[in-house]
């Protein structure tokens, strides 16, 4: 816990509350109640290299610190929505930002939260992420939108050259296959 400039208590990503305590703070490698910088070790090495070209230098600094009240309701939606916790995703941001909601991912048929708050340890980290590096967000990959029909959601993840680096459709067509 710390203040805030103001007198307001801060709680980090990572504080437990009455509720169990999820995943997320052991995955950040930060203890509970610690104001420490998030730890990166745990993403695939190909994932996060790939994705650091793109991504702010500082992105940990960047993720989304609650009061220490709004933690608190935090925790409650979390649990109570069976809400993943993992360090690929600022889910404190996407629960903040009044404009996000989730939808079903077509592909996959699972919740799926918006771009904006992936991190660059996410395998489809785009260019609509807020931890995109403004100079980069034109080479950063994208998702291909070309040739969908209405209400179609894009399934391919693309650098700016046109070489597809993630491909949805393929991937569970795979998984499905493999069952």
């Amino acid at each position: 816990m710390c203040m805030t400039p103001t007198g307001e208590q801060q709680v980090s990503p990572a504080v437990s509350s009455d509720l169990p305590e999820i995943p997320l703070a052991t995955s950040l490698g930060i203890a509970s109640g610690s104001p420490q910088t998030p730890q990166v070790s745990i993403a695939p090495p190909t994932v996060l290299d790939r994705n650091m070209q793109w991504a702010d230098p500082s992105w940990k600094d960047k993720l989304t610190v609650l009061k220490t009240s709004d933690e608190a309701k935090y925790q409650q939606w979390a649990h109570a929505n069976k809400v993943p916790q993992t360090a690929d995703y600022d889910m404190r941001g996407f629960w903040k930002d009044p404009t996000m909601s989730t939808s079903v991912n077509q592909n996959d048929h699972k919740i799926h939260y918006n771009d904006k708050y992936k991190t660059p340890l996410h395998e489809s980290f785009s260019n609509e992420s807020k931890f995109v590096t403004p100079s980069q967000r034109n080479e950063a990959p994208r998702w291909n939108k070309a040739g969908l029909k209405k209400g179609e959601e894009a399934y391919q993840l693309m650098l700016p050259n046109g070489r597809v680096i993630l491909d949805e459709k393929a991937r569970e067509s795979q998984r499905s296959k493999s069952k």
